[in-house]
């Protein structure tokens, strides 16, 4: 059953399987402070590839995140630059993922249940892999479409709807990280019914 919206037992089975083997089971975040990582997609990574869905004002959206979400911990990931345990390590102790399409993010798999994906897409493009991924393993995931577009699909984002977005966010992203902490490998319970998984979001609308 491939429906957005139930979880499945295998999803976790195979989560649980590979953190097992990392030896990276009950992860947290940090415990203040709301952790989000953005994955970075460079145009030349660094075995030589040319790639496309590039975000051309990540550094920009970073930095407004970073002055005006002064309890946000934010950071740029570069994920072929790091070991695959590092990786799982990431998305294991991150509360929110933000990422263009692409094959990285389906890092995801190895989030924990409540939380937050924004996935960044082209838009015209349509891909529901990584949404799948998300109602399969108890995420609160979001797409985005828009912005400015240019060749290769590479992507401008107006940083002002991020700030919306986060602004009116905050405080279900922090339910649901205190419940993560209490109720370990299941969704959140014992938050509001406005903080549980949705697919669109005002702030993000095109």
């Amino acid at each position: 059953d491939w429906s957005c919206d139930k979880k499945s037992s295998l999803v976790i089975q195979f989560q649980n399987f590979v953190l097992s083997r990392y030896g990276l089971e009950n992860l947290k975040s940090d415990d203040d402070k709301i952790v989000i990582s953005v994955i970075s997609r460079s145009k030349k990574n660094i075995h030589g590839r040319t790639l496309n869905r590039v975000l051309k004002n990540e550094d920009e959206l970073i930095q407004t995140l970073r002055e005006n979400f002064q309890n946000f911990y934010i950071k740029k990931v570069e994920l072929e630059s790091i070991t695959m345990e590092e990786q799982i390590r990431v998305f294991q102790t991150t509360d929110v993922i933000i990422g263009m399409h692409g094959a990285g993010m389906a890092n995801i798999i190895f989030s924990r249940p409540g939380t937050t994906v924004i996935e960044i897409l082209p838009r015209n493009k349509r891909r529901y892999s990584f949404k799948r991924i998300s109602g399969h393993s108890g995420l609160r995931y979001y797409e985005y479409r828009g912005g400015l577009e240019f060749p290769q699909e590479d992507k401008s984002v107006p940083v002002e709807r991020f700030k919306c977005f986060f602004q009116s966010e905050e405080s279900c992203i922090r339910q649901r990280k205190n419940s993560a902490v209490t109720n370990p490998g299941s969704y959140p319970d014992g938050v509001d019914e406005k903080c549980k998984p949705a697919e669109t979001h005002n702030c993000l609308m095109t």
